[in-house]
């Protein structure tokens, strides 16, 4: 899912992840009527990979697996962000 810039070209913050679980379930649940006998795997980038891990915890989802590029396991600040460049790069 893509959200488009807005029209000072700035890129729009997406939905909290809590908001976009029941669309993701429909769609979860929409793909396995069309393909029962699919597998279905999760893929998905950041905020994707989170929401993609709370449709697949959800009771009777039929998720066979997910795959979460650059999941968000902790916010680092700006301050620590630059520590690390600075010791990295």
């Amino acid at each position: 899912m893509w959200y488009s810039p807005n029209m000072s070209g700035k890129k729009k913050a997406p939905p909290k992840a809590e908001k976009l679980l029941d669309f993701h379930s429909d769609i979860v649940k929409e793909t396995l009527t069309k393909h029962p006998s699919h597998p279905l795997i999760l893929v998905g980038k950041s905020m994707g990979s989170r929401v993609g891990g709370m449709v697949a915890s959800l009771k009777d989802n039929g998720v066979s697996a997910i795959v979460g590029l650059c999941y968000p396991l902790k916010v680092v600040s700006r301050k620590e962000r630059e520590r690390q460049e600075k010791n990295f790069c």
